[in-house]
């Protein structure tokens, strides 16, 4: 993983891979619900270990999500939010 030296991490997540921009557009157009089949489980998973990562090293993450992600960009944001936070609790129990 990179870090600039300014200690910020930008993290994009776009259309998925293997997937075209018309194809994901398509599949998630009007944009307002998670879509099935869109949504990489493991986008959700690198994604979440990254901004562990640099938690720990006292980085500031950028994250920016694009809704052809998987549907619904606040949707996702979510998603991580919630593992982010199941994860910091296991830890601290």
């Amino acid at each position: 993983m990179f870090f600039n030296s300014g200690k910020q991490i930008v993290i994009r997540l776009i259309t998925p891979l293997r997937m075209s921009y018309e194809e994901s557009y398509a599949k998630a157009f009007p944009f307002d619900k998670m879509v099935s089949g869109v949504l990489d489980p493991e986008m959700i998973e690198d994604t979440v270990k990254m901004v562990n990562e640099a938690i720990k090293d006292k980085i500031q993450v950028n994250l920016i999500i694009n809704n052809r992600a998987g549907g619904n960009a606040p949707l996702i944001a979510q998603k991580i939010a919630d593992r982010l936070r199941k994860e910091r609790q296991q830890r601290l129990l």
